[in-house]
């Protein structure tokens, strides 16, 4: 309910992608707020750091954009028994350049485990970044004596250099810890998963909000084919009866065969240093890092107590000495 009556929008409990969601929920929101005093957005670069959502955005005074509004937003559809989701866009692209309102494309149930799928949104579905901002961002903190001062310079570049590397044009992922777990699986490795799906001639890449993420543009259908393939390279216990990983598993890939996949294949981004060795997704600088807990301009009475009792030990000390 917080998230509707802040947001405009539903979430979703149990999703594999909390964090890009959010983010995608908060741009959305924004999106209405301008289109209301006919304005349009642009993300700069939208990001999840250190336990928040950092969004810059540039707002532009073109009302012939706003017709295409409905284009950037949908309603997200998501399986929560096998992790599956589908993307609904809210509006589609008419004659002569006109928008009008998309067709249903998705079903009340996912077509891979037959679960009924859980809505959430309205949410952002276009680009969060803008890739030339971001490589001369990226750039400037090669400048060691512009950036000597800057004291998270290297979490900050660590950041920048993966979302240069995530696909813009794909809104969520597929995290395969979620996907494995379904399928009582043992993990397989996501360089493996990746370079299976480049050798079909699909992109690939991480997300900045989780390092177990595959966004890539192939079907579902290959995802869940690879995945079968290394569960007959692995095998599992027999899955328990009508759950999604029976009837996963209870069909034959068939865009694929075991032979042709090499799970101990290494895949290496394109544009990525190979010589050069850079931390991706840095750990937090101390533990327990994070937020701390709110200030509410009261103090409480234990440590009140306990600084009475002190200064009253150190004017005992004091009198001692003095005797």
């Amino acid at each position: 309910e917080v998230c509707m009556y802040r947001y405009g929008a539903m979430s979703m409990k149990g999703s594999s992608f909390v964090h890009e969601l959010a983010l995608r929920i908060i741009m959305a929101s924004i999106q209405r707020d301008a289109n209301r005093y006919q304005r349009v957005v642009e993300p700069v670069l939208c990001v999840f750091i250190d336990f928040y959502f950092r969004l810059f955005i540039r707002v532009h005074d073109k009302k012939v954009e706003l017709k295409t509004s409905p284009l950037r937003v949908g309603m997200l559809y998501q399986c929560l028994g096998c992790y599956s989701y589908e993307v609904q866009p809210l509006g589609g692209k008419g004659s002569k350049g006109s928008v009008r309102a998309a067709r249903v494309s998705v079903g009340s149930a996912c077509l891979h485990c037959g679960k009924p799928y859980t809505m959430t949104g309205p949410v952002w579905i276009d680009r969060l970044y803008d890739p030339e901002v971001v490589r001369r961002l990226h750039t400037s903190l090669e400048d060691r004596e512009c950036t000597k001062s800057l004291k998270m310079k290297d979490r900050v570049k660590a950041l920048l250099g993966v979302v240069l590397e995530e696909l813009p044009d794909v809104p969520f992922y597929y995290n395969m810890p979620s996907m494995i777990h379904a399928l009582n699986a043992n993990s397989i490795p996501l360089s493996a998963m990746f370079a299976a799906l480049a050798s079909h001639g699909y992109r690939v890449s991480q997300a900045h909000t989780n390092p177990n993420a595959c966004k890539t543009n192939a079907p579902l259908e290959l995802v869940w084919d690879i995945l079968r393939c290394w569960v007959k390279r692995h095998p599992v216990r027999t899955p328990q009866q009508n759950s999604s990983a029976e009837v996963i598993l209870s069909k034959e890939p068939t865009l694929v065969q075991v032979d042709q996949i090499n799970f101990n294949a290494k895949y290496f981004p394109r544009g990525r240093n190979k010589e050069t060795k850079v931390a991706r997704y840095p750990q937090n600088p101390s533990k327990g890092w994070g937020p701390g807990t709110r200030a509410t301009g009261k103090r409480r009475a234990e440590d009140v107590s306990d600084e009475v009792e002190d200064e009253q030990k150190r004017a005992k000390t004091d009198d001692d000495a003095r005797e």
